[in-house]
């Protein structure tokens, strides 16, 4: 059964009567696709954002203080709360950390961590909740679990750290922060597109890691005009990124760079207007794209095949845990290169390639070898995992091509005088294209 969003509104239709023309008002259904429903409320997002700037950079402001004191920097959510420990982690020069993407991981730590065009310095809260009374810890939350994270908090608290909360106004640890960050949603998850009788497409997520990344922006500026940059990651794909890395990864703060003073909002606008522009893009231009790849998706999993999912991202690995995500793919880890889908895909099915800035040459080649379906919703890199060049894809080896706007680099924020951007639209840009097209699946199933 199909099922389509309905939006009414009042528009004005001509009619003919005899041999006269008289205008009389109608109103008639007009259909809103679920991924023009999703993507218009994340681009509300980034409105929102863009309103509470002053809060944003106020909250920075404070964390900066603490960061020039030695405090360190850290990340907790709903998920990260509660996780195991057993995860290897290691640790890097300057106080950053590599973390592998682990069941226990949430999508706001996986983002702030390890991340292209992030903070080095930033790493999960300690298993044990030990910090030092100088440190700051930013908490996303998003209501799943506010009594665990209510007690984390008040041990963080009596230690003397600053607590940064991401979330709605009504969650229940809204109130223990020294500072909210407020989403401007209700609580929770906040699923968005309404399919049949069912409500998908979370948005809450995806609003704290928006104001996640804005937030960290303004920190950076905050830093440069107490006369400090911090160390931050370039893309591993950039050519001598990892050299780079490397030889920025031996401190906390560059010693040998002086970076003038940025002021106020310049940085956290660049970031809410770049990726903001990128979605208007996307839904100005490939609605009707999203809509094809819904239906090939739909048309694959109704004739008894299978639609296989290669993702990648950090944000990615909290999705497939949200209450509403629907089990109609078979969800495989991008591991760059033909033989992980060596007997997975078969003819009929469809591969759909949510990627990062790689171009998935032997992908496609044995996708149409078996008889497979493609649809590519990715930003043109190399054809292999690491360092190098973009590489233009062969379009008559894809069913379906989006273009996401975002370029090979992965970061948007120019700070004038340091070696590279910053900030990384991807993970906002790549989750909410996913849940476009499951929108879209959904409703033609």
């Amino acid at each position: 059964m199909r099922y389509l969003l309905v939006l009414m509104v009042s528009v004005v239709i001509p009619v003919v009567l005899g041999c006269a023309q008289k205008e009389e008002e109608a109103t008639v259904p007009i259909k809103t696709s679920p991924a023009e429903v999703y993507i218009t409320k994340v681009i509300g997002c980034f409105d929102h954002t863009e309103s509470i700037m002053s809060e944003i950079t106020k909250a920075a402001e404070a964390a900066a203080d603490r960061a020039i004191k030695g405090g360190n920097l850290y990340v907790t959510d709903d998920e990260t709360v509660t996780r195991t420990g057993k995860e290897e982690v290691k640790m890097m020069p300057g106080g950053g950390a590599q973390y592998p993407m682990t069941e226990d991981w949430g999508g706001f730590v996986a983002e702030a961590c390890d991340r292209a065009g992030g903070l080095r310095h930033v790493q999960p809260v300690p298993i044990n909740n030990e910090v030092k009374s100088d440190d700051i810890v930013l908490v996303g939350t998003n209501e799943l679990r506010p009594d665990v994270q209510a007690a984390q908090i008040k041990k963080l608290k009596d230690q003397g750290a600053l607590i940064i909360v991401f979330g709605s106004r009504s969650s229940k640890i809204a109130g223990m922060g020294d500072y909210l960050i407020a989403n401007g949603l209700e609580a929770g998850e906040v699923p968005v597109m309404t399919i049949g009788t069912k409500k998908t497409g979370p948005v809450g997520v995806m609003a704290n890691v928006i104001n996640e990344w804005t937030f960290i922006s303004e920190y950076v500026a905050a830093l440069t005009r107490k006369g400090k940059m911090p160390s931050l990651y370039q893309s591993m794909f950039i050519p001598g990124a990892a050299k780079r890395n490397t030889a920025a990864g031996e401190y906390r703060f560059h010693p040998d760079m002086n970076i003038n003073p940025v002021a106020a909002g310049v940085l956290g606008r660049q970031y809410v207007n770049t990726v903001r522009g990128y979605l208007r893009e996307i839904k100005a231009n490939e609605l009707g794209l999203f809509r094809q790849a819904g239906k090939t998706c739909a048309e694959t999993i109704n004739s008894g095949h299978k639609v296989v999912a290669s993702v990648i991202g950090h944000f990615m690995v909290s999705q497939f845990r949200t209450s509403s995500y629907p089990d109609i793919f078979e969800e495989l880890p991008n591991m760059y290169g033909r033989d992980y889908l060596e007997g997975v895909l078969s003819k009929g099915d469809t591969w759909l390639h949510v990627g990062y800035s790689y171009t998935p040459e032997r992908e496609l080649n044995l996708a149409k070898e078996v008889g497979a379906k493609t649809i590519c919703v990715m930003t043109p890199g190399p054809t292999d995992i690491g360092e190098g060049q973009p590489v233009s894809p062969d379009k008559s080896k894809i069913d379906t091509y989006i273009d996401v706007y975002w370029k090979h680099g992965d970061a948007v924020v120019e700070v004038p005088g340091y070696d590279t951007k910053i900030i990384p639209p991807s993970g906002v840009v790549m989750i909410t294209a996913y849940w476009m097209i499951i929108g879209e699946t959904l409703s033609d199933m």
